[in-house]
């Protein structure tokens, strides 16, 4: 469980270990929250209770889980060129030049950042040139091909006389440029890279400039690997080849500066301003006469978390470093950022003298009276006063004087440091905009460095380097801070929260939605039951229909069967002897030679009949199978439409389903589509049997033998017959005994009660299938319920358990929101 730890107790002179010590408590306590929450809910995962939502939540946890308070805040130095930038630098890491420093040029080329020293760095003085590839520099060569080239034909194009009609052409259309600065500048700084990289670069070899580029890193081991590491652990042996590297000057000017292609040089050391995390970087200065450093400078400046503007106090005032940083967007960007402050530092302050001061604030209220006083004071006494005065009095009085001075100037300073903070504020705010916060700092490198380390306090604080030192120890700080805040509030109390939210609606199932569904498959199966009745008793009517229409068609053949069959006899009798007939009937009616059909009696006897019931079969049979092929593609067709219904109603109310009821869910399914296959299945066996009962009516109905058997007493009486006149008392007996022997009646019944049985056997299946579907149909909701409220108890349990820890987070939710509050007012800079 959560149990957060007590802060020391906070003020303003705690130091940073201090702080970040309880930093890493409060973020300790937060990994706490998440890790319980985390436990809890990939306990839910792994029994399949949590849903999408749930496992969205559980993510996000799982990633929070990996904040770590690792303070870095790149604060960027920029000013214009010459302001002492690397001086202050230096002054700020305690090390004496650690820089390059000019008082007639500008000497740093590229971004240079300072660090505290890494774990694992056995060096005192460590520092790492980065390098652009080989792919990242042919890309540069390209754009810096393009800005020469550019810059040239424009030249070129506008060199004439354009009042000159014969020769003069439209300008071309405007291209599309790379840079991001303009065509003049841009040439500058292409120019001066190519300049540097390649010392007899001309204007003419622009295009050999990729295969120097790819010469040049054969020959260089540093740009092959990448970068460049430096080792030393005595410092002037460091500081002398840093000086080297970073201001871009080789040994001589015919030798290749390697600056352009340097991304970034990281200088690891120990310093007390390093310690909680700040990254100092010294960049190329503002209006630089090379504009290629420059460019550095403004790339820089987006991806810094503070920036501090430095300039010396004599010009700090002017509009050049403001119009400059405006040139760059700077102003532009802290109003998108959403920052509301800005930090201008002051350098070369001890070069601030009385009389500056008293040309910059005589107009003031309350500086020229005492002022004057002072000066008047401090004026050195001539020899003509001296002379007249004894040894004693003329030393007191020189005395007197170097006191007045010292006030003086101590009374202008304090004045300076002032004053000179409000202008600032007044005249940056023109362009940063209103209520914009301007911290101000006013200081002495130089002074700060000749001072002895064992000098007395005030004369260090006064430099302000300790308190600029202070300033930059507590950006990081407060980064850290407001990480943890963030951390704390958008990670660990918004965590809590879609926990909070998540439990109330989590679940597969709630007794109360479960009823619902219940109440809705209950209805949905009463509606399919009826459906299937409906289709059932359609189907059945239909095929009794068909088999009336049948018997009716049927009874008209029997019919004229009778008569058929005296035709037959005539027929017969004009075409064979009484001898043939007589044999036929001695045979049963039967004639055994194939070449002879007409002889068949009992064939022919059939012949009407027989070919009536096959034209039946082109429409009356017809009308069953379809009346089978309706019943059955209704029913697919409701088994789809029940399917559908059914999901529909299972993931309306239950939209994060665990593995079981999704199981059950698809079983059940699985089992609707298993139906659907079974009735078309039905419907295969059904119109086999149709076809099957046509074969029947045909082989057993109208069978031969069994005119035979009904014609046998006939036949033999026929046979019998002798004299004259006996041919007549042949056809006669036979004739006869058609009649009598009722032999197309019982035809009529045969294939009646054989369509009988077939429509009985038909809607037996059909009754019986829906009987079975309902069956399935409530084994299924049953088994889907039973699934359901297991699951239930189960997420009921889990449930309550995540509720639990939720609401212990809670009871100290409090006191974590207190805690990195008071972070934040602490470290606030």
């Amino acid at each position: 469980m959560f149990n957060p730890t007590g802060l020391q107790s906070l003020g303003p002179s705690r130091s940073p270990e201090a702080l970040q010590q309880d930093l890493r408590r409060v973020v300790k306590d937060g990994h706490r929250i998440l890790k319980s929450l985390c436990t809890q809910l990939q306990r839910m995962e792994h029994l399949n209770i949590l849903g999408d939502d749930g496992r969205g939540i559980l993510e996000k946890i799982e990633k929070a889980r990996k904040f770590e308070v690792r303070p870095c805040s790149i604060i960027a130095f920029i000013g214009e060129s010459g302001v002492g930038k690397s001086t202050l630098l230096s002054a700020l890491v305690d090390y004496e030049n650690i820089v390059p420093t000019s008082g007639i040029r500008a000497c740093t080329s590229c971004a240079t950042e300072f660090s505290k020293r890494l774990p694992g760095m056995e060096a005192v003085f460590n520092a790492v040139i980065e390098y652009a590839t080989l792919d990242e520099s042919k890309e540069e060569m390209e754009i810096l091909s393009e800005d020469i080239q550019d810059e040239t034909d424009v030249q070129n194009i506008y060199s004439g006389d354009e009042s000159d009609d014969e020769f003069f052409e439209p300008r071309p259309t405007k291209k599309v440029r790379r840079s991001d600065v303009s065509s003049t500048d841009a040439y500058k700084i292409a120019l001066s890279k190519l300049v540097a990289l390649f010392p007899d670069f001309q204007e003419s070899d622009i295009k050999n400039v990729v295969g120097k580029l790819e010469k040049l890193y054969e020959e260089s081991d540093c740009l092959q690997s990448g970068r460049l590491t430096v080792e030393r652990d005595e410092q002037e042996r460091f500081v002398t080849e840093m000086h080297r590297l970073i201001s871009g000057r080789g040994s001589n000017n015919d030798e290749a500066q390697l600056w352009p292609l340097v991304k970034t040089v990281k200088i690891y050391l120990d310093s007390p301003v390093l310690e909680t995390g700040a990254v100092l970087v010294d960049l190329p200065g503002l209006q630089d006469n090379n504009p290629a450093r420059t460019s550095v400078a403004q790339k820089y400046l987006q991806k810094a978390d503070k920036i501090i503007v430095v300039s010396r106090l004599s010009r700090i005032l002017t509009n050049d470093t403001a119009t400059a940083l405006a040139q760059m967007g700077y102003a532009k960007q802290l109003k998108l950022d959403g920052r509301k402050s800005i930090t201008m530092v002051a350098t070369c302050c001890d070069q601030f003298d009385p009389n500056d001061a008293k040309n910059e604030f005589g107009m003031v209220d309350g500086f020229s009276k005492t002022y004057n006083e002072l000066d008047k004071k401090a004026r050195k006494p001539s020899r003509q006063e001296l002379q007249g005065l004894n040894p004693d009095e003329r030393k007191s009085r020189i005395e007197a004087a170097e006191v007045a001075k010292n006030q003086l100037k101590e009374f202008c300073d304090s004045f300076r440091d002032q004053y000179v903070p409000t202008r600032i504020a007044e005249e940056y705010s023109k362009f940063l905009g209103e209520g914009t916060e301007i911290k101000c700092f006013l200081v002495a490198s130089k002074q700060y460095q000749d001072l002895d380390p064992d000098s007395e306090d005030a004369a260090v604080q006064k430099t302000q380097i300790p308190q600029l030192r202070d300033y930059c120890r507590r950006v990081s700080m407060n980064q850290s801070a407001q990480l943890v805040k963030n951390f704390i509030h958008f990670d660990v109390l918004r965590s809590v929260s879609d926990v909070r939210v998540l439990v109330e609606d989590l679940g597969s199932l709630r007794e109360q939605i479960r009823k619902c569904i219940c109440a809705d498959l209950e209805t949905a199966a009463f509606n399919m039951k009826e459906a299937l009745d409906k289709l059932e008793v359609a189907c059945d009517k239909r095929i009794s229909k068909c088999r009336d229409d049948i018997m009716k068609e049927i009874e008209a053949l029997a019919e004229r069967g009778i008569p058929h069959c005296q035709n037959v006899l005539q027929a017969f009798y004009k075409l064979y002897q009484s001898n043939t007939f007589r044999a036929v009937c001695r045979r049963g009616g039967v004639c055994n030679n194939p070449k002879q059909p007409k002889r068949d009696l009992n064939r022919r006897f059939l012949d009407s009949m027989e070919h009536g019931i096959l034209e039946l079969q082109k429409y009356c049979w017809v009308d069953i199978e379809e009346s089978l092929s309706i019943f059955t593609a209704s029913v697919v067709m409701l088994l789809g439409g029940f399917k559908g219904d059914w999901a529909k109603i299972i993931d309306r109310e239950c939209p994060n389903p665990t593995a079981e009821i999704t199981e059950s869910r698809n079983a059940f399914l699985s089992s609707l589509d298993a139906m659907s296959f079974e009735t078309s299945k039905l419907l295969m066996e059904q119109t086999r049997r149709v076809k099957y009962i046509q074969q029947e009516i045909t082989s057993s109905a109208l069978s031969i033998a069994r005119v035979k058997s009904a014609m046998k007493s006939s036949y033999e009486t026929a046979a019998r017959a002798s004299g004259k006149g006996a041919y007549g008392k042949m056809l006669e007996a036979v004739g006869k005994g058609i009649k009598q022997s009722n032999i197309f009646v019982d035809i009529k019944a045969s294939i009646a009660q054989i369509l009988w049985n077939l429509a009985f056997v038909l809607n037996v299946e059909n009754v019986t299938w829906c009987f079975d579907f309902q069956k399935v149909l409530k084994k299924s909701i049953k088994q889907w319920t039973a699934v359901s409220q297991m699951v239930g108890q189960v997420e009921g349990k889990e449930k309550d358990k995540l509720r639990f820890i939720v609401a212990d987070i809670e009871k100290r939710r409090a006191q974590l929101v207190l805690d990195v509050e008071k972070f934040e007012k602490e470290t606030d800079i």
